[in-house]
């Protein structure tokens, strides 16, 4: 009984807040983005100076009653691309991993099986994957070292570093440290609704324009993106996971592929689209807990958008200033297209019923491997409508 009074208060708590915030006027009140006074250097965590897990602080049980509450259909959908020989891999990175099987084992009656997987590959950075808060840091003057460099929380290189041994990995901001996802997640099918039904080219942005464009076909504005919610952006870059890396053959020939194009004006380099710094500190003045996108990078790359020495804005505007893991990589296009469907099959609904059901709104699960101190880990979330 606890339960239902508990979910009902959620309930209506949160179609109040449908209601409130799906207005243009709020949508639009956030405090335009200035690249020029932009500071990158990362501050104090508003959780306290122990805090390692960043915006997992905001995985709490009234999250995981709003994403209960989003689920109309059962309907389920892995946001993971199958790990696999031949799967793209970060470029100059050895074969990832060769499944080894073990000699089978006959237990009287019963036989069992297993193997190993030797990676040759940090496994925190293959296939779907999360970006723990270690991963990136920033630089504070020229010159400086790695022991300078300041990460999430103000931790800088050296603490990192501190008792540690040659075979560990790091001291602080390790995956581990990151809670248990169980919230609500957005899709925004900037493909589908912002870009003319087809993929974003390589090196090609998601701005905050289309980004807003995207969330409107969708029914939704900035307003209905809450503290504690994960955001995913489909920019139809995941087609391009069945070629492959990308890069030269054996015969000279460039093949592009899902880490690797040609960027006119630039040639064959890393490149993906994605978001740029703008969307990005667009959604921690929301207060999202995790980004992600189907690309490998989540930021686009090339990035002709940076501050001064700051090549990937994105990761560090997320990670080491704002605590938010990156979820790089992911399998979105079931997922989009049965949110297309199920809209579709709302359509004729009053639009407050449209709204509550809105399929773009889910939950959202996810939880890394623990590896401590390592700086990611591959995952595999999911959606459930």
């Amino acid at each position: 009984m606890n339960l239902i009074r508990k979910l009902g208060t959620v309930a209506l708590a949160s179609l109040a807040c449908t209601v409130a915030t799906h207005d243009p006027a709020f949508a639009q009140s956030l405090p335009p983005f200035d690249l020029a006074t932009y500071d990158p250097a990362p501050g104090p965590s508003p959780w306290g100076a122990a805090d390692s897990a960043g915006a997992s602080n905001t995985q709490t049980p009234a999250k995981v009653y709003e994403a209960v509450l989003r689920i109309a259909t059962g309907r389920s959908f892995r946001l993971a691309h199958e790990v696999e020989r031949g799967m793209p891999t970060f470029p100059g990175a050895s074969p990832p991993f060769a499944l080894e099987r073990l000699p089978p084992m006959q237990l009287l009656d019963q036989m069992t099986i297993a193997e190993q997987l030797p990676f040759a590959f940090p496994i925190g950075q293959l296939g779907t994957q999360v970006d723990a808060l270690n991963h990136f840091g920033h630089l504070p003057h020229p010159g400086a070292s790695f022991d300078d460099a300041v990460f999430y929380n103000q931790v800088t290189g050296a603490q990192l570093l501190a008792d540690v041994g040659p075979d560990d990995a790091y001291a602080r901001l390790g995956v581990e440290q990151l809670k248990p996802y169980f919230t609500r997640g957005i899709l925004v099918d900037v493909a589908r609704h912002a870009n003319g039904g087809h993929a974003l080219a390589a090196g090609q942005e998601v701005t905050a324009t289309m980004f807003v464009q995207a969330l409107s076909a969708q029914g939704l504005g900035l307003g209905d993106i809450r503290s504690g919610d994960v955001v995913v952006v489909r920019t139809g870059h995941g087609e391009k996971w069945h070629l492959g890396t990308g890069g030269v053959d054996a015969d000279g020939v460039f093949h592009p592929g899902y880490y690797l194009d040609v960027v006119p004006g630039i040639g064959p380099t890393f490149a993906a689209p994605g978001i740029g710094l703008e969307v990005a500190v667009l959604l921690t003045r929301r207060g999202v807990a995790a980004v992600g996108a189907d690309a490998p990078f989540v930021e686009v790359q090339p990035n002709a958008v940076v501050p001064a020495g700051v090549p990937f804005p994105v990761h560090n505007h997320l990670l080491a200033k704002s605590g938010v893991p990156l979820i790089e990589s992911m399998h979105l296009d079931d997922a989009a297209g049965f949110a297309a469907e199920r809209a579709a099959q709302l359509a004729p609904l009053p639009p407050p019923m449209r709204k509550l059901l809105n399929p773009y709104v889910f939950a959202f699960s996810m939880d890394p491997i623990p590896v401590v101190g390592a700086s990611g880990s591959t995952v595999a979330p999911k959606a459930i409508f």
